[in-house]
């Protein structure tokens, strides 16, 4: 019997390793990119006592020198977990799982275009809470959420198989 997960990544060998093991071993029901998302929100935290002329967050091990730091962290965390979502979608034991595994490819694109369309409002201090707030309100993520989910969905029930 499969055990059903959900597996949260951040950049790191370890976690590639973790996806082909868990896709091999289980019924992998989905990638979430937790770690990118702290790094938006401390940037976001870090950009906002920046514009308020304070070098420090109470309560954060950060200053605002730290932002270019937070965002080539954050930005490079966003681009690996895109590539390991890739390497999900191209490891063989994946096409066992969905019978019309060509729909997964359309998600990659799917999560750069978001992840990086996240990380320019974050840049342009338009996330002012957490992100994963300013997902659930926003209509462009929700877009692609919607939109990633059907490729899933057609991948699963092997339309065009």
């Amino acid at each position: 019997m499969s055990i059903p997960i959900i597996l949260d990544c951040d950049p790191g060998h370890d976690d590639a390793i973790a996806i082909v093991v868990a896709a091999a071993h289980t019924d992998l029901l989905g990638i979430t990119t937790g770690h990118m998302a702290k790094f938006v929100k401390r940037y976001s935290e870090m950009l906002v006592t920046a514009q308020q002329n304070r070098q420090t967050a109470a309560g954060r091990g950060y200053s605002t020198q730290d932002l270019p730091v937070l965002m080539s962290a954050g930005t490079s965390s966003a681009m690996v977990a895109v590539l390991v979502l890739a390497l999900y979608i191209n490891n063989p034991s994946t096409e066992s799982l969905y019978p019309a595994s060509q729909w997964l490819w359309l998600a990659p694109p799917l999560m750069l275009y978001w992840v990086s369309r996240l990380w320019m409002k974050a840049h342009r201090g338009e996330i002012d809470d957490d992100p994963v707030v300013f997902a659930m309100r926003d209509w462009q993520s929700l877009t692609v959420v919607g939109l990633m989910a059907g490729c899933f969905a057609l991948a699963s029930f092997g339309v065009g198989a």
